[in-house]
């Protein structure tokens, strides 16, 4: 998606991370959460940046173990920090930011 595309160049332009930005195929916003989650490794510092239905999908399955439960409710523009319970599965939000917060 054009949008994804250029807000990854954005956030590449001002974080500037070591490694560039890179395209990848399974988070198009119908897609499989599963496939994506199981190489998510949080030491890495990875940004994804994708669309709705698909972030919302994969933030649910990642703290609670389905989509079948919205955790977060996305606003355009929006971002969330995830990082993983160490010692297990799950992760948690450690903050998040929506342009209409109040």
């Amino acid at each position: 998606k054009i949008r994804a595309r250029q807000t990854a160049a954005i956030m590449n332009h001002y974080l500037k991370p070591s490694s560039g930005i890179n395209e990848i195929k399974g988070i198009n916003p119908n897609d499989d959460v599963t496939e994506i989650s199981n190489i998510i490794e949080p030491s890495n510092y990875t940004m994804l940046v994708s669309h709705l239905p698909f972030i919302e999908r994969l933030l649910s399955y990642l703290i609670i173990g389905t989509t079948d439960k919205t955790i977060i409710m996305f606003q355009t523009a929006g971002i969330v920090c995830l990082d993983k319970n160490s010692g297990k599965e799950s992760w948690h939000i450690k903050w998040a930011l929506m342009p209409e917060m109040k």
